[in-house]
């Protein structure tokens, strides 16, 4: 099984938030890459690495749509960071 490392998080939910954002179920490659402003091939890359790791599908008009595993990544992530800003927010208390 593949681990999902941070990098692959920060795909996964620059997906999540453009489908929040455009209020869509799928998301361009394109629209991927002008968010995160990084390169056609580096996200072709990624998400190559992504769908081998079954994170996300991609459809035959090349449209993305994130997989319940993907969707757990996402999520792990965004508790982390709550967690990391609540920790702070506490010390600074």
């Amino acid at each position: 099984m593949m681990k999902l490392h941070a990098s692959g998080e920060d795909y996964l939910e620059a997906i999540l938030i453009l489908q929040r954002q455009m209020e869509e179920s799928a998301v361009r490659s394109i629209d991927l890459a002008r968010h995160m402003e990084f390169s056609k091939p580096s996200i072709s890359h990624a998400v190559g690495l992504l769908r081998d790791g079954s994170f996300l599908v991609m459809d035959k008009d090349g449209s993305l749509h994130l997989t319940d595993k993907g969707r757990a990544g996402c999520l792990r992530q965004l508790k982390a960071r709550i967690s990391k800003l609540q920790n702070w927010l506490k010390e600074e208390a």
